[in-house]
C-alpha cells in the first residue's frame, strides 16, 4: 500500500514552520560547533541555564498574582533574570577556563568570543524551543492551515509565520547577546552590559504590542522591528569580535 500522511497538509505547514525556525540554528551547529565535544558540552551547559532562568521566571509569576493581569512587569523582571543567569553562566566558565584552554588548545582571545558564541547558541536553541513548542503543536494540529479573522478569535492567519520568524530572531538575538555579555565582563566595559539588557528588554517589549491590537495586526511589524535590532547588534558583534572592513574584504576576496 501507498503510503499516505495522515492530515498531510498540516504536518506539512509544521514541518516547513519548523525548518524556516531551526534549519539556520541547526546548520551553524554542526558547522562550527558538532565537531568539538567540549563545545557541544558547553552549548547544553548553556540550554541549562537558559531553562533555570525560564523555569525561576516562571515560579515567580505564578506565585505573585499582579504579574498574571500585567505582563508589562513580567517581562521587566523576566528577561534580566535571563541576563544575570548569562552572568553566573560566565563565572562557571571562568571558574574552569584553565581546562578549557587546556581542551581547546587555544590560549588566544578569540577563544573567550567562541564560548561567548556557543554559550549564546545554548541560549538561543533553549529559548527558541520553548517559545516555537506551542506553535508547533498548533500547526500540526487538523484544521490549522491558516487561522482565520473573524471578530471572535484573536488570531490573524499570520500566526504562524510571523511567530516562525519570531523564533528565528529570538535564537540568533541570544548568539549576539552572549558575544556582547562575554566580552563587557572580561574587558569591563560594562556600557554592553547596559545595552543587552536594554535590547533584551526592547525585544521582548515589542511582543506584548500584540496583546493590545485585535487580530494581531501588529505581528508582521514586530517581526520587522526586531529583525532590525538584530541586524544591528550583529554588526555591533561582528565588530566586537574583531571583524574589520579590510576583514570583510579578505573574507571575500574583494580587491
Amino acid at each position: 500500500k501507498r503510503f499516505c500522511l495522515p492530515n498531510k497538509m498540516p504536518a506539512l505547514a509544521t514541518i516547513g514552520y519548523a525548518l524556516i525556525a531551526y534549519s539556520p540554528i541547526t546548520a551553524l551547529f554542526f558547522g562550527t560547533v558538532a565537531s568539538y565535544p567540549h563545545e557541544v558540552i558547553l552549548l547544553i551547559l548553556g540550554s541549562f541555564f537558559y531553562l533555570v532562568a525560564f523555569l525561576l521566571t516562571a515560579i515567580i509569576w505564578v506565585i505573585i498574582p499582579p504579574l498574571w493581569r500585567n505582563p508589562v512587569i513580567a517581562v521587566i523582571f523576566g528577561a534580566p533574570l535571563q541576563e544575570f543567569f548569562r552572568f553566573l553562566y560566565y563565572r562557571t566558565l571562568k571558574r574552569v577556563d584553565h581546562l578549557l584552554q587546556v581542551v581547546s588548545g587555544d590560549s588566544t582571545y578569540k577563544r573567550k568570543h567562541k564560548q561567548a558564541y556557543v554559550g549564546g547558541m545554548g541560549f538561543g536553541i533553549m529559548a527558541g524551543a520553548l517559545s516555537g513548542i506551542n506553535m508547533i503543536i498548533l500547526s500540526a494540529s487538523s484544521g490549522t492551515a491558516g487561522l482565520a479573522i473573524n471578530e471572535q478569535s484573536p488570531i490573524s492567519d499570520s500566526f504562524f509565520i510571523t511567530t516562525t520568524f519570531m523564533v528565528l530572531i529570538q535564537i540568533f538575538l541570544h548568539i549576539c547577546w552572549g558575544v556582547l555579555y562575554f566580552d563587557a565582563i572580561e574587558k569591563r566595559q560594562y556600557w554592553k552590559v547596559v545595552i543587552v539588557i536594554l535590547t533584551h528588554l526592547a525585544a521582548s517589549l515589542v511582543t506584548l504590542v500584540n496583546l493590545y491590537i485585535p487580530g494581531q495586526s501588529a505581528a508582521p511589524y514586530v517581526v520587522i522591528a526586531n529583525a532590525v535590532l538584530l541586524l544591528v547588534l550583529m554588526g555591533f558583534t561582528f565588530w566586537t569580535a574583531g571583524l574589520s572592513i579590510s576583514g570583510i574584504r579578505y573574507l571575500f576576496r574583494i580587491r
